[in-house]
């Protein structure tokens, strides 16, 4: 779609609206009618059109917050979502995982089999998010 700026969108974090700080329109997208360009004419050549750019999918798994049962409900339907974008091509997807720390499980990649790979590995990985729960019903403050 063109012609979509960051007022078109909402970003939410925790369930509460947050303003979008940064937004950049995707390549190709329309120029504004008050910016000057030169014309075909002028140029003595047909425009060229830059050629789009990839959407880009990066997939945190959250396992220090999430539950066994949230990550059991998520990944799979996730997982197929991401299959049918890198499917249709101009698109690639990441994955990085997160216990006590950060790291990457697949390189930007558009091959849907090297993703969902990276997504089985995740959730074979330990979670903490029931325990998490358990400090805040608690009002314990164990520390991580």
């Amino acid at each position: 779609m063109r012609d979509l700026g960051a007022n078109d969108f909402a970003l939410y974090e925790d369930g509460r609206a947050v303003p979008i700080v940064a937004f950049r329109a995707p390549v190709g997208a329309s120029v504004p009618l008050d910016a000057a360009a030169p014309t075909p004419a002028a140029t003595g050549r047909a425009p060229a059109e830059p050629p789009p750019e990839p959407v880009t999918f990066v997939v945190y798994v959250d396992n220090w917050n999430l539950t066994p049962g949230g990550r059991r409900r998520v990944l799979p339907g996730f997982a197929s979502f991401l299959k049918e974008q890198l499917a249709r091509g101009a698109a690639r997807a990441l994955v990085v995982a997160a216990g006590e720390e950060a790291h990457v499980l697949s390189p930007l990649t558009a091959d849907a089999e090297q993703i969902a790979a990276a997504l089985r590995s995740a959730e074979r990985e330990p979670v903490h998010g029931h325990l998490t729960r358990s400090d805040e019903r608690g009002g314990g403050g164990a520390e991580r």
